[in-house]
């Protein structure tokens, strides 16, 4: 399918082509301003209009009439039978016709996996049903795919919520319970979001080109002061204000202010409750200078009121990071 044929605009246009709903738009909007009594029927798998109430033109074939026994016979090969058929041989409203206009873009744009298309058309479904399985279902895989996992959580947890609340509510892409179906991708969503967290501690957190030579999560001494403490954040060069760079004698140090400078959250064992602004000539990994004297690993772990705010675990050793060293958490990525 293409998407410009669902596009009122394009079909305006030059391509002059164009789906049964979206042909029947055009053709229900010139023939009610001649005053025409134009029906737009909403039928299964095969949008017509309607002239009255026992004759049905199909846009699609170049205007051709069809019977109400006629219709039946197009739409049940597609699936249709005529007690389904009958259901919505009503007057489709506007919402209904919007509604159905974006379901064919999000099916087109999702079985294409253009995501930065599907997603704004989602959005707009949703302004028309809020509540509807498939495309809250659909709007946390994309945004999933987007990295957003908190935004499609709550989504899950939001139609988990409503399934509960509201018997029968259930989609046809569901043969089970659709609370069951929102745990399950939740869970996935949960355990790939852990996933991804973890990354961002390889491509985040030490830029490529070496001058970043220290991590965030890394536990440092200071070389001149010799106090111990984790590192929470860096810049590039020292962003701290000309007041504070002379107080510090910034400029005096052998690579000065143009050096990266590091957030540092202080060990209270070594200073009371400090946060510092470390320059990075002034900053060592962290040796396990302990261990031969105390094997309590806990003793090694810096100890700070603001450690649970930026780290989520303590990990001892890694392959990526040369010692002992924290995980960031979400509040830092």
């Amino acid at each position: 399918y293409n998407s410009e044929n669902s596009l009122i605009d394009k079909i305006l246009g030059d391509s002059r082509k164009g789906i049964p709903i979206s042909l029947a738009v055009v053709y229900g909007a010139v023939g009610r301003r001649a005053g025409l009594p134009i029906r737009m029927i909403n039928a299964p798998g095969h949008f017509v209009v309607s002239l009255g109430n026992k004759l049905f033109m199909d846009v699609f074939e170049g205007g051709k009439l069809r019977t109400m026994e006629g219709l039946v016979s197009l739409l049940q090969p597609l699936g249709s039978d005529e007690r389904k058929i009958n259901k919505f041989m009503r007057c489709a409203s506007p919402s209904e016709i919007n509604l159905r206009l974006c379901m064919n873009l999000v099916h087109i744009f999702a079985d294409s996996r253009d995501y930065d298309s599907l997603l704004p058309i989602i959005r707009l479904a949703m302004t028309i049903r809020p509540n509807h399985p498939d495309l809250i279902i659909q709007y946390a895989k994309v945004q999933a795919m987007f990295e957003e996992y908190d935004i499609a959580i709550e989504s899950l947890g939001r139609l988990e919520k409503i399934a509960g609340e509201t018997r029968g509510f259930c989609s046809n892409i569901f043969s089970t319970n659709i609370a069951d179906h929102c745990r399950r991708f939740v869970q996935h969503f949960q355990m790939t979001k852990m996933l991804y967290l973890k990354q961002c501690t390889l491509r985040r957190y030490r830029p490529k080109g070496g001058q970043i030579l220290f991590r965030v999560g890394q536990i440092i001494n200071h070389k001149r002061y010799n106090y111990r403490g984790v590192i929470y954040g860096w810049d590039p060069k020292c962003e701290a204000g000309e007041k504070w760079i002379e107080q510090m004698g910034v400029d005096e140090l052998h690579d000065g202010r143009d050096q990266p400078f590091y957030k540092v959250l202080v060990d209270c064992r070594d200073r009371n409750t400090q946060s510092t602004y470390v320059a990075q000539e002034n900053v060592e990994v962290e040796k396990d200078r302990r261990r031969g004297m105390n094997q309590n690993r806990g003793k090694m772990q810096v100890e700070h009121p603001l450690v649970g705010k930026y780290f989520e675990s303590y990990q001892y050793e890694s392959w990526h990071v040369d010692g002992q060293h924290y995980l960031p958490n979400a509040f830092l990525l």
